[in-house]
């Protein structure tokens, strides 16, 4: 359930392989291992070239075409807070230092010019050489989390990420910007909105867990990482997180010989999982939301690095958010799950409370319509049901929409699995009063809403189901 000042939504995307974290004294976090992006979007894009062209442009102004897609980037295991500690005999690296607009020496620069597709939910930035770069000698990072890509102009500067349903100084998209660097000094130019920021180093997160600033809003910022104190130039894996109206205008080196190159992809041969849900989906009532909330927790717990997700408050299975103008599920899969567009192995649907009031009968239909489209739409695809609630014992509203849907999914043939959660709750609190365990899992600052400790229970639990689905479909990769 969602209040109705909660606009929001985001589609996130896991995508980067495991790697060998460098042990920064300074770094707050886990290393990573595995989850690194998420991404949700609900965009509206305003030119889409013609079908079969792999390349995707459009502006901000005048969006018209609707689609779901917003970024939350974040390494696995990097929501926990403690200090990364080497062992007394191991040779500990230097943090880099980061910062922004520290005005550090950077000769050449080069700009973002065109966005390809070069694989699912992946794209390739060409970044020409503007000031200071040798003429003809292109760098090209990696973009996941974007859903569809564009690329626009302002101030002189193009830039791309993201299209974006509403204002995209509101709109909270995240994703993330992926390299092979070997230099002392580099610089990633952004156009800022008001934005945040992280950055992972060959898998760990730089400087705490939590994001940055990325500076004020609609104006170009650098977001600086500083090698020359931290064993100077060598090849290293760069990851930058940006989220919340971030987006990436190109990147300047210490040297003009610098190396920016594309990283490995060998995750794109692991399953890929899409959920399509509503604000709970969305991350709301998490204490950092998009990096502790119930889906990053369960894709961690489920070895899930390669995740797209389509949430938007106040929607359902039926139910669409009048005043945010967002549409209901089915309305959604239409648009963004089928051939051209998401075409996932693991598709999970989570929710709705918002379908609370409608009745048991109508839900179930209308989640039937649903599961038969992504039968027709992407008939290679698995689906598993999560439903939710925001209080113990579930109110019976919730409990008439949790019994719609469940009764659709388990006629549904291409639904592989169902987990009722609330139910799943209350049998492992059963020593427990309801009333307690309802006040412990309930938000005190979102209404309705999971709390910090609900998001974790409710991740872990998600992430055993999602873990058994993944093994008993996809034993072998995708």
């Amino acid at each position: 359930m969602t209040p109705r000042s909660e606009h929001t939504a985001r589609r996130w995307s896991f995508g980067l392989e495991r790697t060998a974290p460098e042990p920064y004294p300074h770094a707050v976090g886990r290393p990573c291992q595995g989850l690194t992006s998420v991404r949700r979007t609900y965009a509206k894009i305003a030119q889409i070239l013609p079908r079969g062209r792999k390349l995707f442009t459009a502006s901000p102004a005048g969006a018209a075409v609707l689609l779901a897609a917003l970024l939350v980037s974040i390494g696995s295991g990097c929501g926990e807070s403690h200090p990364t500690v080497a062992a007394p005999s191991a040779a500990v690296a230097p943090a880099p230092k980061i910062g922004v607009d520290r005005h550090i020496p950077l000769r050449a620069w080069w700009n973002v010019t065109i966005v390809s597709r070069s694989g699912d939910e992946v794209f390739d930035a060409r970044l020409s050489p503007s000031n200071g770069a040798p003429v003809d000698e292109p760098r090209y990072v990696q973009m996941t989390g974007l859903g569809f890509a564009y690329v626009g102009s302002q101030g002189g500067h193009s830039y791309t990420g993201p299209g974006v349903d509403h204002p995209w100084d509101f709109a909270n998209n995240e994703y993330q910007v992926s390299f092979k660097f070997t230099g002392d000094r580099l610089g990633l130019l952004v156009l800022s909105t008001g934005g945040r920021w992280r950055v992972l180093v060959n898998g760990s997160v730089v400087g705490g867990s939590a994001s940055r600033s990325a500076g004020s809003s609609y104006a170009y910022h650098v977001l600086d990482v500083d090698f020359s104190v931290a064993g100077g130039a060598r090849s290293r894996t760069i990851t930058f997180q940006l989220a919340r109206g971030t987006w990436l205008a190109g990147i300047g080196t210490d040297e003009a010989s610098d190396s920016v190159s594309l990283p490995a992809r060998s995750h794109l041969d692991r399953p890929s999982v899409y959920w399509l849900g509503d604000s709970y989906v969305l991350g709301s009532g998490a204490r950092d939301q998009g990096f502790d909330d119930f889906v990053h927790v369960a894709a961690e717990r489920a070895g899930a690095s390669n995740v797209t997700v389509d949430a938007l408050g106040g929607t359902g299975y039926r139910k669409s958010n009048p005043a945010a103008k967002f549409p209901d599920y089915l309305a959604r899969a239409r648009l963004n799950l089928r051939a051209g567009r998401a075409t996932p192995d693991l598709i999970v649907v989570g929710g709705s409370i918002n379908d609370d009031v409608y009745s048991e009968e109508q839900v179930r239909s209308a989640a039937a319509a649903l599961f038969a489209y992504l039968a027709r739409a992407v008939p290679k695809a698995k689906v598993a049901v999560v439903p939710f609630t925001y209080a113990y014992p579930v109110p019976p509203s919730v409990q008439h929409a949790i019994d719609g849907v469940l009764a659709a999914a388990r006629s549904a043939p291409n639904v592989v699995g169902v987990l009722d959660l609330p139910a799943r709750v209350l049998a492992q609190s059963a020593n427990q009063p309801v009333a307690r365990v309802s006040a412990r899992l309930a938000s005190t600052t979102v209404q309705y809403h999971p709390s910090p400790a609900a998001q974790q229970l409710y991740g872990e639990m998600i992430g055993e189901f999602l873990a058994e689905i993944l093994r008993q479909h996809f034993a072998n990769g995708r």
